[in-house]
């Protein structure tokens, strides 16, 4: 035994092997178990946070999404309500003007408070026979240089009146929208609805930078003041214009998307047949990279549904890295390892759990990382929300008007400070409660019916109400109500935008009354009134002139001129005496003129031509009124011709008279001399029946050749052949010497000439010989028709300077009927026809008396009684210094 070889040692040992290569294998199975074990659950922990990371990437990018449509369309929605706001500015004046315009834009500030709005705009509806009278108007308002362009066939156009900022879309200016059939479209379409509406895709002309880019176009109609609008009908006819916005599609997204905190592909689909992608932020990546995440939405707002794409890129994945799953897929492959190498050796270090611990609070580290960027995300959505609702809520309580927002129930969700005011009531006694909750019953119920019927169709409501309350009376207020949608465009409620048009409705209804009394004037005025412009063209004429220029209507004659309907030789002078009138702003006034028609007809017409000038006082045109004096002009020459007939029969008459006398002088004279001589009866030998013939011959023939010498006075008075020889004269000598010589009248009678004359008179400026004769004819005429009685030449000075005034001559004789003074003055007429066969006369003495004072500036009066006498007097002065005289 104690000589064994060493060899038999290790054999010995050698059946301890098995049991120890048993017992490792064992432990070697046991380790890669454990491995296997741990690799399955490693994998099972990878595609579970493989799942979680999909959906928290999925969720992310569905929240992102949401916040940014949901952002989109609020924007959206604040935009209409800007426009509904400049509404409410031509609802609120009767003309808007463009510093009204500039100045609105400027408060409203929609290059600072509303990025992505490119432009905001008025567009007028003007029906083609108005033209020129809107150029006109738009030209005077601060744009001499506005016209339209390019012109269309459309019978009415829709042209760019406002525009701002205008220093950079000046060309725009005056642009006939009307001109292109895709515009007038959705113009055409927003006009019949009554609601905002937008436009497809287009190109943007003239965006002020030289280039040209994509956008749309957003309208809102603009109705005439208390038109009604509850039919598209109505809606068209009572449509004024438009207030829309231009927006670049480019800016607005980049708006939009500037507070996105995801790298997302946004694809927007017009979705109106056939759909059209309308923008793209651009493609996802190259090489066919395919998006692992997509969410899509509706945004419906103005008319139009527009699907809204997000799809995850390459740097949203990248972002979105499988952090987690790598890091549970590695770890668990480490921990396999770990646990195998655990089961493969029972040692372990306190290092390598260290190490292993520490790996583990880097994935928790980095899972906490993961959540906190979650919690921004979402923060950083709802800050966009919110400063949307304060942008809204700005521009709400910056307008003159009220508004306000209520749900389906009819309960009130908002109210800005001016509707609070308006009620006497603090925003929360408002909110929650419906109309019946807040005002009398009266008032609330036909609101909640209104209310019902636009959330039930889904239209909107525009109208002027009449508002009764004791406070202040009656008062008209403008109404807008529309639906309010979500982003898929079902209806959740609506909203009211109120304000005041009591005076607006005031002014309407006196235009409209002024209207009325001038369609009264032009309509039933015989007289010819039209208005012209600079151009001397028509804007507006009266029915005397439609029926004169044989016109259906007085709107055919606007716009046309007088070389239309005149010939051009009238025509042309009245082109004239307007454009004088205009560079002089003299009138015409009673201009007699003759009118010639296109038809050859020939009028004679009185006129009347005036500046016609604006509220600023410049002289924009004229106008007129003309009397057609045809018939009186065709009298007046028919008269004219008559009285130069009746002129030549008495110079005629006057020279046939003058000849006749002269030739009845001659053998009258003869006959006068000879009876004076047979009536000597020198010789005796004539019987007294034959001297009393020929005293009767002597007698008639000296009345015969008075009679003659008076037509020859009348005739030379007639002629104006008598010469007036003025002189001083004493008239109490005059008078004196007058009645001396016609004392021999009365010495047989028994009547008494008498004269009354004042002891001291100023000497008069007179004919001497005249005078005297006009003193015979009437002392004469006094003493043939006074059978007893007296005579009373009287001379009546005034009381200062003696300057004599008046001279009468009255008598007691038989008096005149005072309607017979008319015709005593007038030639071989007496006040009866018995007077003349008892008195005698020729009736010539007074109308020469009469013809002798004219001629010497004077005029006879009479004043008689029937039967108590007469009184003639010679008026030396003027009525009213004859008046101050006798005071």
């Amino acid at each position: 035994m104690k000589g064994k070889h060493p060899s038999a040692e290790a054999t010995s040992a050698v059946p301890a092997l098995p049991g120890l290569r048993e017992s490792s294998g064992r432990r070697t199975w046991i380790a890669w178990l454990v491995l296997a074990i741990a690799l399955v659950a490693s994998a099972a922990g990878w595609v579970i946070s493989l799942k979680l990371e999909q959906q928290a990437g999925r969720q992310a990018l569905v929240t992102e999404a949401a916040a940014l449509r949901a952002a989109l369309s609020e924007r959206l929605v604040v935009y209409e309500n800007v426009l509904h706001g400049a509404c409410g500015l031509f609802a609120a004046s009767v003309s808007v003007e463009r510093r009204e315009w500039r100045a609105y834009l400027n408060r409203v500030a929609i290059n600072e408070r509303f990025p992505g709005v490119d432009a905001m705009g008025y567009m007028a509806c003007v029906r083609r026979p108005d033209l020129e009278a809107f150029v006109r108007a738009t030209q005077a308002d601060e744009m001499p240089g506005f016209q339209v362009h390019p012109d269309s066939d459309s019978e009415e156009l829709y042209l760019v009146k406002y525009i701002e900022p205008e220093d950079r879309y000046r060309e725009i200016i005056g642009y006939n929208l009307s001109s292109d059939p895709k515009r007038r479209a959705v113009a055409d379409a927003c006009r019949s609805s009554g609601r905002a509406t937008i436009s497809p895709r287009m190109t943007l002309v003239g965006n002020g930078d030289g280039e040209d880019s994509a956008g749309f176009l957003m309208f809102v109609p603009v109705y005439r003041h208390g038109a009604s609008t509850d039919t598209p009908a109505q809606r068209w006819s009572a449509c004024e214009g438009f207030v829309y916005a231009r927006f670049v599609l480019r800016h607005l997204m980049e708006e939009v998307l500037r507070d996105g905190r995801l790298p997302l592909r946004v694809q927007i689909i017009d979705r109106a047949e056939p759909e059209r992608l309308i923008y793209d932020t651009g493609p996802a990546g190259s090489g066919g990279y395919e998006p692992g995440l997509t969410d899509e939405g509706q945004v419906t707002v103005g008319g139009r549904t527009w699907m809204v794409r997000f799809d995850s890129t390459p740097t949203f994945d990248a972002q979105r890295s499988r952090v987690m799953s790598i890091g549970v897929g590695c770890g668990g492959v480490v921990v396999s390892v770990l646990l195998f190498g655990i089961a493969w050796s029972l040692s372990h270090t306190r290092e390598r759990a260290v190490l292993l611990a520490e790996g583990m609070t880097a994935r928790l580290r980095s899972a906490n990382e993961q959540l906190q960027q979650e919690i921004q995300d979402r923060e950083a959505a709802q800050r966009s929300t919110r400063d949307s609702e304060a942008l809204y809520h700005s521009l709400v309580e910056s307008l003159p008007l009220n508004i306000w927002r209520k749900d389906l129930r009819g309960r009130f969700t908002f109210a800005n400070q001016r509707f609070c005011q308006e009620v006497g009531r603090p925003l929360e006694a408002i909110l929650g409660k419906t109309g019946l909750e807040l005002f009398p019953s009266e008032e609330a119920v036909p609101h909640q019916q209104e209310d019902s019927e636009i959330i039930r169709t889904g239209h909107a409501l525009e109208a002027v109400q009449e508002v009764r309350s004791e406070q202040s009376g009656s008062r008209f207020v403008q109404v807008i109500k529309t639906p309010l949608r979500d982003s898929t465009g079902r209806v959740i409620g609506l909203q009211g935008i109120v304000w005041d048009v009591t005076e607006t409705q005031r002014i309407e209804a006196q235009l409209k009354h002024q209207r009325d009394l001038l369609d009264t004037l032009l309509n039933n005025v015989p007289d010819r009134i039209y208005f012209k412009d600079r151009q001397s063209r028509f804007l507006c004429v009266s029915r005397a002139i439609t029926e004169l220029f044989g016109l259906k209507e007085a709107g055919e004659a606007v716009g046309k001129t007088d070389f239309d309907f005149f010939t051009s030789e009238h025509a042309r002078q009245a082109f004239e005496d307007e454009q004088r009138i205009i560079q002089t702003g003299e009138p015409i006034i009673g201009l007699v003129e003759k009118e010639t028609l296109s038809c050859g007809e020939i009028r004679w017409v009185s006129t009347t031509k005036m500046p016609l000038r604006n509220e600023e006082g410049e002289i924009v045109g004229t106008f007129g009124i003309s009397r057609d004096i045809t018939e009186m002009k065709l009298a007046s020459e028919a008269l004219r011709h008559a009285k130069e007939a009746a002129e030549e029969a008495n110079r005629s008459k006057s020279q046939f008279l003058t000849h006749m006398s002269h030739e009845l002088r001659t053998p009258l004279n003869s006959i006068i001399g000879f009876s004076n001589i047979l009536l000597k009866n020198r010789e005796g030998r004539l019987g007294p029946s034959e001297l009393s013939f020929l005293g009767r011959v002597l007698a008639n023939g000296k009345h015969l050749l008075d009679l003659i010498n008076e037509v020859l006075d009348l005739a030379k008075i007639e002629a104006r052949k008598i010469e007036v020889a003025i002189t001083s004269v004493d008239l109490v000598q005059l008078v004196k010497e007058t009645i001396e010589q016609q004392e021999g009248l009365v010495r047989d009678h028994p009547v008494q000439l008498r004269c009354e004359l004042p002891e001291r008179m100023a000497p008069v400026r007179t004919d001497p010989e005249k005078l005297k004769r006009v003193l015979i004819n009437l002392i004469g005429n006094a003493l043939k028709f006074t059978e007893h009685g007296s005579v009373t030449v009287r001379v009546v000075a005034d009381g200062h300077g003696r300057q004599p005034v008046r001279i009468d001559v009255m008598d007691t004789g038989v008096g005149i009927a005072s309607d017979k003074l008319g015709r005593i003055f007038q030639a071989f007429k007496q006040a009866d026809s018995g007077t003349a066969r008892k008195f005698g006369g020729t009736g010539l003495g007074l109308t020469i008396s009469e013809a002798l004072c004219r001629l010497m500036g004077y005029h006879i009066e009479v004043a008689s009684r029937l039967g108590q006498g007469s009184t003639f007097s010679i008026v030396l002065v003027p009525p009213q210094v004859a008046g101050a005289g006798q005071k």
